[in-house]
């Protein structure tokens, strides 16, 4: 049966959203779309009209159980991609929407290693987050939706929650962080169950549940890169602090992951 979604998952890359997505698909009325990889990504192009919109239905939500309460997606693009808010209103205009962030050094260092075990990164870390504004002007990756090298851009997440924040009612707007998920899986799952509209108090039976670790490797980075990061997000996080109310004091500092690639 197919059946409009109501919310997406969409975004933060290497933030922890297949992880949430792992969470909010053991909840029995909670469907999302499959397979989880890969990811629709519909919004992150024009869309336009009822053939568009039919073939997005049927693609990815006609087989929604009736039991379902909560149907949606999952595609990290859409947080990083302009125009996307305004593709989604203005064909689901209550569609609720799902960020998880992460500290931004953590996330660079994720999306390093992720581009660096695809192929697609030859250089250190200090060297690639100083050579990003220059790659990202002369490097185009056309056959993928997102910059491989956008370590330091993706991680400003003001800048890209501003487009939603604009276009959506901030009750159709909830804010995870990757910290809590670390904390207490437990609370965000109530958080986002309560957020969907689902029973938050459903335990899910994989509550440890993680996804996309990596894999042991030789990642070492410089106390200079450090400090430099620190300061080149002190900004962001201050306006992302107050766009949300979020109490984001411990990324000022490098967290205990960061620490221990300082000390190698």
């Amino acid at each position: 049966m197919i059946v409009e979604p109501n919310f997406l998952i969409a975004g933060g890359q290497r933030c922890g959203t297949t992880t949430l997505y792992e969470l909010l698909d053991q909840h029995p009325q909670v469907y999302l779309a499959k397979p989880v990889r890969p990811e629709p990504k519909f919004f992150v192009r024009d869309c336009r009209g009822q053939p568009d919109r039919d073939r997005y239905l049927s693609t990815w939500f006609a087989e929604v159980p009736a039991a379902a309460k909560a149907v949606g997606e999952k595609s990290t693009s859409y947080l990083e991609t302009p125009g996307t808010a305004a593709r989604i209103r203005a064909m689901f205009p209550e569609m609720r929407l799902l960020f998880i962030l992460r500290h931004p050094l953590e996330r660079a260092v994720s999306n390093y290693r992720y581009t660096r075990s695809h192929g697609l990164e030859t250089e250190s870390f200090d060297a690639a987050v100083r050579l990003e504004a220059r790659r990202l002007a002369e490097t185009r990756f056309d056959e993928i939706s997102a910059h491989p090298h956008a370590y330091l851009r993706r991680g400003r997440y003001a800048e890209h929650l501003r487009q939603y924040v604009d276009t959506f009612a901030r009750e159709q707007i909830e804010i995870v962080l990757n910290d809590w998920l670390q904390q207490d899986a437990a609370a965000v799952c109530r958080q986002v169950y309560g957020f969907l509209g689902v029973d938050s108090g459903y335990v899910p039976p994989r509550l440890a549940v993680r996804e996309n670790a990596h894999a042991p490797d030789d990642l070492r980075i410089s106390p200079e890169t450090v400090d430099f990061l620190l300061e080149h997000f002190d900004e962001p996080n201050r306006r992302l602090a107050e766009m949300f109310d979020l109490d984001l004091s411990a990324w000022s500092r490098p967290s205990p992951m960061i620490q221990s690639l300082m000390r190698r």
